[in-house]
C-alpha cells in the first residue's frame, strides 16, 4: 500500500541499459480489459493515495485540514469523515502516514515514516490503541513496511541486504534479500534508489513480493524463523536510471511496477511499462494491474481504462478499488468489477 514515494530528480546522465533484458513471462498473454466506475465522492481533495478497504469502508490518505485520511461508506455509498490529526500529541501522527493493508477488520494499521512508527488504529473511531516503535542496526528508517502473518517487513537502506526483518513488537531481528544487480558491487544507498519499487505481503502467511519501479525485477520471497527465502524472481540485471545521491530520470527511462497490493490469495502489481516522457513524466501510474500467486506464477492482467495509481483488492465482493485521474486531470476514486 503499497505502498512509496518516488525520488524526484534532476536529468544528468542515465547508465547503459539492457539490450535483451530477462522476461520469462508474458504479461500480454491473458488480458482482460476493466472499465472503471468512478465512486460519486465529492469530498476529495487533492490527490488521493494508500488506499485500503476494511469491510465496506474504504480508507484513502487525502490530507486536509490537518486530518490524514478520509473514509467512506461503500455499502451506503456516503462520506463518513475525515479522520486522525496530524501533530506529535497523543493521539496525533507525523505525515506523511502510509498504510499497511492489513486485514484486520477492527483495526487499521499504518506507517509514520518520519518517526518510524507504527499506529495502530481501531475502527470505526479511527482512535490509537497501539504505538510500535521500530527499531533498527542502522541509522536509517525503514522506507516502506508491511506486515505478514507472524513478522513485518521493512524495505529501505541496509548495511546487508534488501529488506529488514521485525517482530510483532517492532524490534529488528535481521537483513535479508539481494538487489538485482551483477558486478560491481553498489553501496547500500545507492542499490536501494535504483531497485526501489512497491512492496506487498500476505496476511495469511510469511510471503511477501517486491517489485522495482525502474527495471523489470520482481521477486517472490518467504521469510523464516532466521533468514528471508527466494521462491521466484523475473528480472533484468540493468536497471533503467542511474543514481549519484538521488534518482537520475531521463524521457526514455521505462516506468515498470508502480504499486503492489497483496491478499491471501494473490499479488497484483501495478505495471506502467511506458518511458518517463509517454507516461507524463510521472514515475507512477499505469493501466495495467498483473496479477500473481505466491508462488510467483503469473495468472492473467487487467488493462484498465483509467490510469490509476493505487489500488485495494475485495476479492469477497470481487471488486477493485483505484485512485485514479480524469482526462482532465482531475483525481477521483473508481470501481473496476473482476
Amino acid at each position: 500500500m503499497n505502498k512509496f514515494v518516488i525520488f524526484y530528480v534532476f536529468v544528468i546522465f542515465s547508465m547503459p541499459q539492457c539490450a535483451n533484458p530477462k522476461k520469462e513471462f508474458d504479461y500480454m498473454k491473458n488480458v482482460i480489459y476493466l472499465k472503471g466506475e468512478p465512486l460519486q465522492i465529492e469530498q476529495l481533495i487533492g490527490q488521493p493515495n494508500d488506499i485500503f478497504h476494511i469491510d465496506s469502508l474504504l480508507v484513502y490518505c487525502d490530507r486536509y485540514d490537518g486530518k490524514s485520511i478520509s473514509v467512506f461508506d461503500l455499502k451506503n455509498n456516503y462520506f463518513v469523515g475525515r479522520f486522525i490529526s496530524e501533530g506529535q500529541g497523543p493521539n496525533e501522527v507525523i505525515p506523511l502516514l502510509h498504510l499497511i493493508t492489513y486485514p484486520q477488520k477492527d483495526k487499521l494499521y499504518t506507517y509514520q515514516r518520519d518517526a518510524a512508527i507504527i499506529s495502530i488504529f481501531d475502527v470505526p473511531d479511527f482512535n490509537i490503541q497501539n504505538n510500535i516503535k521500530i527499531s533498527s542496526s542502522t541509522p536509517w528508517r525503514p522506507f516502506e513496511i508491511q506486515k505478514t502473518k507472524d513478522y513485518y517487513i521493512g524495505m529501505g537502506i541496509f548495511d546487508n541486504g534488501r529488506f529488514g526483518v521485525y517482530d510483532c513488537d517492532g524490534n529488528f531481528l535481521y537483513t535479508g534479500g539481494v538487489y538485482p544487480y551483477e558486478g560491481e558491487n553498489l553501496e547500500s544507498s545507492k542499490a536501494f534508489l535504483m531497485y526501489q519499487g512497491p512492496l506487498c505481503t500476505n496476511p495469511d502467511n510469511n510471503c511477501f513480493v517486491s517489485a522495482s519501479s525502474y527495471c523489470d525485477n520482481i521477486s517472490f520471497y518467504e521469510i523464516t524463523e532466521n533468514s528471508i527465502i527466494i521462491l521466484k524472481e523475473y528480472y533484468s540485471y540493468n536497471s533503467t536510471v542511474d543514481v549519484t545521491h538521488r534518482v537520475i530520470i531521463k524521457d526514455n527511462t521505462i516506468i515498470n511496477y508502480t504499486w503492489a497490493y497483496g491478499t491471501n490469495s494473490f499479488c497484483y502489481m501495478l505495471f506502467s511499462g511506458e518511458t518517463f516522457s509517454s507516461n507524463n513524466k510521472r514515475a507512477r501510474g499505469g493501466h495495467y494491474i498483473i496479477v500473481f500467486d505466491w508462488k510467483g506464477n503469473y495468472i492473467k492482467t487487467f488493462n484498465v481504462d483509467y490510469k490509476i495509481f493505487s489500488l485495494c483488492v475485495d476479492e469477497t465482493n470481487n471488486c477493485i478499488y483505484a485512485c485514479a485521474q480524469e482526462e482532465n486531470g482531475d483525481y477521483i476514486i473508481v470501481r473496476l468489477k473482476i
